[in-house]
């Protein structure tokens, strides 16, 4: 068998030709010929190079288990990977980033006005809205007419309804009263009627032994601040002898 270098050289037929011997044969045969060689032709773009069973092949890069997305986000988009595939996700305006019960990124979306980000006491502790409401009750006992009752406004917060019921001794009874809602200031308490903000739709019922509203808009206002004082005042009352009044909302 001659020797490569006393080979007559020539033009090969293809830029991937060579040289090899078959048994004592020596012969000219494609490079795509090799195991495990490089394919003869180049892949398209955004294609890799991948080897299966022991041969080397062009696969687009996004059938790779993993392999990142072939296009770009958008703006403000996160690259996340979910199940072993990667993908761009969006975040909404207001959202919140936080690890689920998965192990993930997960995004909470924005909650609705005045609710508050708490977390679950039930496992698995994650991120949640709330509505954060509060409620008060008080109780005029031999309820008569310019009765007054006051509490202090612990916290911003919005009043969103009332209820009211009447009764006779331990028994609810029918009848009629109006309680104004007056709110003002530490130095200004009691508040007189100047202050009272039900006046449009006022804290009342008749011939009933309970009632109550959410229809709060012609309030002068429903907005109470930190360190303010509400003054109930009882402007009238018949029938009954003891009045429970409760005010409730949300924190703002």
């Amino acid at each position: 068998m001659p020797r490569i270098s006393q080979l007559t050289t020539g033009t090969p037929n293809s830029t991937s030709d060579l040289i090899g011997n078959v048994g004592s044969t020596t012969v000219r045969f494609n490079v795509s010929l090799l195991p495990g060689s490089i394919p003869s032709t180049a892949g398209t773009s955004g294609q890799v190079l991948q080897t299966s069973a022991g041969a080397a092949t062009w696969v687009n890069s996004t059938t790779i288990p993993g392999a990142l997305p072939s296009t770009v986000g958008t703006s403000g988009q996160l690259l996340q990977t979910s199940g072993g595939v990667a993908a761009w996700v969006s975040i909404t305006s207001g959202g919140v980033l936080h690890g689920n019960s998965s192990g993930e990124v997960g995004v909470l979306a924005v909650g609705t006005s005045g609710q508050r980000l708490a977390v679950t006491t039930a496992a698995p502790l994650i991120p949640a809205w709330i509505n954060d409401l509060w409620g008060v009750t008080v109780q005029f006992n031999s309820a008569a007419s310019s009765q007054i009752a006051m509490f202090r406004v612990p916290f911003d917060c919005v009043i969103s309804e009332w209820d009211m019921t009447l009764s006779t001794g331990p028994t609810t009874a029918a009848g009629s009263a109006t309680v104004e809602v007056r709110v003002n200031g530490v130095s200004s308490t009691p508040a007189t009627s100047v202050a009272q903000i039900s006046s449009a739709q006022p804290v009342t019922i008749s011939n009933a032994s309970n009632g109550g509203s959410s229809a709060l808009s012609s309030w002068t206002s429903t907005s109470l601040s930190v360190e303010q004082w509400v003054t109930l005042y009882v402007a009238s009352v018949s029938s009954a002898d003891t009045i429970s009044l409760s005010l409730g909302g949300r924190r703002r």
